[in-house]
């Protein structure tokens, strides 16, 4: 029979390990999914020489460090991106799990579960839509869609009154972005603002509530503001130029749209994906927050 204090280090390490697995499975989706590919045929396999990758190759955060990032029959080196990947998102789930259940209780076991796993799953989520937009400059709906349906289902784990708050953050969350796009259409005569975004505000009101939006919008903006000024002095330094910041003209190339806009003699601008920001300060608010499970128990008493 283990004590409480080894039960709680098992239980941990298990996050831990649950939490890898899932930046493991989220590094076949960033993959595969912008290709069109299917996330589970083929099995996991080298793409250099198609072999395929067993089991005791393919332990979450272990396995790269084992074989050094290389395949094991063909020795092709794989990108540490990957490993980076799993080992983030193992520390995330235990900063989660610590942050919904600072008590190891195992009378609210299922209550904390449920709640870390939906938590779990809309900032995996948000991880993978972040870097899919930085990348792609789009949001799949596909994502934002599955969001959304969690977020529903956790509504289940709050008071009716809480339940009130995160549904107005939703479907406010996703008027004010929209009134935010309407104004950039007006003033610049074309899209300041892509729906993806809009859209993606909807499953984020669900789980920060309409208090926190306020918030929500200055850290995102403030940050991408940070991040737009610091890519530009690497760049007036001499470091190798990044993707992450376009011209205007950039991104209507990407999208085959250079010929819609030709007529606006607007000056070129900055533009850059607000989504990665929208998730990154969603999951600052969230994590860094108090913890909502301990405010629900505290009502229900």
């Amino acid at each position: 029979m283990m004590s409480p204090a080894q039960l709680e280090t098992l239980w941990f390490v298990m996050t831990f390990v649950f939490g890898a697995s899932l930046g493991s499975f989220l590094n076949v989706v960033l993959y595969r999914f912008p290709n069109g590919m299917s996330l589970s045929v083929p099995g996991s396999h080298c793409p250099a020489c198609n072999h395929p990758v067993r089991w005791f190759d393919n332990i979450p955060a272990v396995s790269y460090l084992v074989l050094r990032g290389r395949c094991r029959h063909c020795s092709t080196s794989f990108s540490s991106r990957y490993w980076f990947i799993e080992v983030v998102c193992g520390c995330l789930s235990l900063l989660m799990w610590s942050k919904i259940a600072p008590e190891f209780t195992p009378e609210y076991i299922l209550y904390q579960t449920l709640m870390w796993l939906s938590w779990q799953l809309f900032i995996f989520s948000l991880l993978a839509v972040s870097l899919i937009d930085l990348k792609y400059l789009i949001i799949p709906d596909e994502f934002t869609f599955f969001m959304s349906l969690v977020g529903l289902l956790s509504l289940g784990l709050y008071s009716p009154e809480k339940c009130v708050e995160l549904l107005l953050g939703g479907f406010l969350g996703m008027l004010i972005l929209l009134l935010i796009a309407l104004i950039g259409l007006a003033v610049y005569r074309r899209e300041a603002m892509g729906m993806g975004d809009v859209k993606l505000m909807f499953p984020i009101g669900l789980f920060i509530g309409w208090k926190a939006l306020p918030a929500l919008l200055f850290l995102a903006a403030t940050q991408a503001v940070i991040a737009v000024g610091l890519v530009k002095l690497m760049e007036l330094l001499g470091i190798k130029k990044s993707g992450f910041v376009r011209t205007t003209t950039e991104v209507d190339s990407h999208f085959g749209e250079t010929e819609k806009y030709a007529h606006l003699t607007i000056e070129e601008k900055l533009a850059i994906p607000f989504g990665p920001f929208l998730g990154l300060a969603a999951a600052e608010l969230l994590l860094i927050g108090s913890s909502p499970f301990w405010t629900l128990i505290e009502r229900l008493r």
